[in-house]
């Protein structure tokens, strides 16, 4: 895994941290959900996952929660713009940041700092089984602090195939 500045504080094999406090008030989550896919992600990779739902349903993916730095009722609205109900992806919002400082996953660089203003997550997505982190990969580049060019290791087609790689 590529990291640029500092490192996750989390790693493959650690439980994914009690101090993640994510906004579910807006939707609420599949209580049986075992295996997840926890993404930190733009608009442009939330296609995949809706769109390939079958290939999450073969590779055993009860749920994939999407969160982002900001607040429920934002989280809402993209939701219905990136068209999620009735599929396998939940969007949430990490509202004061607590889920994104506990994965030690700021976004802190002065580049895209300088144009977003507030410390947001870096790009990443994660798959879990049981709470414990089996898969984690952050998409960011010394030229590409933000993983907006590069996104690839945290899209869908990467994700399944470390999955399948277990």
């Amino acid at each position: 895994m590529s990291t640029v500045g500092k490192a996750p504080a989390v790693s493959v094999g650690d439980t994914l941290p009690s101090s993640c406090a994510l906004d579910d008030s807006f939707k609420g989550l599949n209580a049986d959900a075992t295996k997840n896919v926890l993404e930190y992600v733009k608009g442009r990779k939330v296609p995949g996952y809706v769109k390939g739902e079958q290939k999450l349903d073969k590779a055993g993916i009860d749920e994939v929660l999407v969160f982002c730095v900001n607040d429920g009722a934002v989280m809402t609205a993209w939701g219905k713009e990136m068209m999620i109900e009735d599929t396998k992806v939940t969007f949430m919002a990490d509202t004061r940041m607590e889920t994104t400082k506990a994965l030690g996953l700021e976004l802190a660089h002065p580049g895209p700092m300088g144009k977003l203003g507030n410390t947001r997550c870096k790009r990443f997505a994660m798959y879990l089984d049981d709470g414990v982190i089996k898969v984690i990969n952050v998409s960011e580049a010394e030229d590409d602090p933000a993983g907006d060019d590069k996104p690839e290791t945290s899209c869908i087609e990467n994700m399944l195939k470390e999955i399948a790689a277990l």
